[in-house]
């Protein structure tokens, strides 16, 4: 049965910092990962306290509701809204005090779903989504492109943005395999205007945009 807690007795920075994580790893999850029917699977690995469990699961409830639903959804209300929705998350617990914190979202028996967040020095690292390992602080302000791997789409990409006077701080790669498709994150400066993305849209082998916050 799922609990129903209001509040969690943590309030120390290491808890801030997992309930950081989970809203990330929820945020990103709902935007970059195809719905689909099932169960979700929250795996909480590394130095998380199992006292935490129930509240990380109402957090990413939380976060992908957000997404889902018109009505604002938070850890209070995430359980009732989500069992409206007929929206089922299952945790599985891997708890290990030598490892780094670490969350992982997924469908149910299907791993190439995964997105998955880290905790570096209390800050959230985004080291995979839809399965495809990548690193990097997770920022204020990111553009997320799901495109073919093929010569030329990150220089259209970035000529794109720099043509709106956005600054890119960082550029960050993943793909499973050579000429598949591929995963591209850029930290930036500035906030993207729908116009920009948009065009980003609208480029060859270019499959989907994401923007956060």
């Amino acid at each position: 049965m799922w609990s129903t807690c209001r509040s969690h007795p943590l309030e120390t920075a290491e808890f801030q910092a997992l309930d950081k994580a989970a809203g990330v790893v929820g945020l990103v999850f709902s935007r970059a990962v195809t719905p689909a029917s099932g169960s979700l699977i929250l795996t909480l690995s590394g130095q998380i306290p199992s006292s935490a469990s129930l509240w990380l699961r109402q957090r990413v409830l939380a976060a992908v509701l957000n997404e889902r639903v018109d009505d604002r959804v938070n850890t209070v209300n995430a359980l009732l809204k989500a069992e409206a929705q007929g929206l089922h998350l299952l945790i599985e617990e891997k708890f290990n005090a030598t490892q780094p914190a670490q969350m992982g979202l997924r469908w149910e028996g299907d791993p190439d779903s995964t997105t998955e967040v880290w905790l570096t020095n209390h800050l959230p690292h985004l080291k995979k989504v839809r399965g495809i390992p990548l690193d990097l602080p997770w920022p204020d302000r990111a553009l997320m492109t799901w495109h073919h791997d093929a010569p030329g789409v990150v220089g259209k990409v970035g000529t794109l943005v720099g043509e709106y006077g956005i600054n890119i701080a960082n550029l960050h790669l993943g793909r499973r395999v050579q000429g598949q498709d591929a995963l591209m994150v850029l930290t930036l400066d500035a906030e993207v205007p729908a116009a920009l993305k948009q065009e980003l849209e609208g480029i060859t082998d270019i499959l989907q945009v994401f923007v956060f916050p």
